[in-house]
């Protein structure tokens, strides 16, 4: 078992080997920071049509939380078969998932625009291109992140607005915060 171990670690090794990104491109390589200021979800739906609505940043958070439930899912019936044999054995960050993923959600979505789009499947490219390219245009929220357009007080009460609003979110309620 240990050869067959061995032998396909090292099987792997070859097939995926260690190449510097710099070996490929040479001097192409540009490293640049981008600032994430919009969000969208595509989500699938009967319709022919393709819809962009704006989502409140929270329901986004809980939206993609469930989403991140649903891909935990096997690890969780996993968890849940250990907690049956060793009852007494508890993992908090396992068991608490939904809570971290929502509280770390939120506070990354505040300030973000947010939208759902729904669209049939398959769908066409040009058609999507069409819907979303006008709110990829900067936004004035987006400048004043950028630019500081927006006062400096205001500003930073809008902030400790928000993160009162995520953290009385996670306590059992998700309140309507603009």
């Amino acid at each position: 078992m240990l050869q067959v171990c061995l032998t396909y670690g090292t099987l792997e090794e070859r097939l995926r080997p260690a190449v510097a990104p710099s070996a490929i491109f040479q001097d192409r390589i540009r490293s640049a920071g981008a600032q994430v200021n919009k969000i969208f979800l595509f989500v699938n739906h009967e319709d022919h049509r393709i819809e962009v609505e704006p989502i409140n940043p929270f329901e986004m958070a809980r939206r993609l939380t469930s989403l991140v439930q649903h891909e935990l899912m096997p690890l969780l019936r996993h968890y849940a078969a250990y907690r049956f044999a060793f009852p007494n054995q508890r993992n908090e960050f396992i068991e608490n998932t939904a809570e971290y993923s929502f509280e770390i959600l939120a506070r990354a979505l505040n300030g973000k625009e947010n939208y759902i789009v729904r669209l049939p499947y398959p769908h066409v490219f040009s058609e999507l291109y069409q819907k979303i390219q006008p709110l990829c245009k900067p936004t004035t929220a987006a400048a004043a992140e950028r630019g500081g357009v927006e006062p400096r007080r205001l500003k930073e009460a809008r902030t400790e607005q928000l993160s009162t609003c995520a953290a009385t979110s996670t306590e059992g309620g998700l309140p309507e915060c603009k």
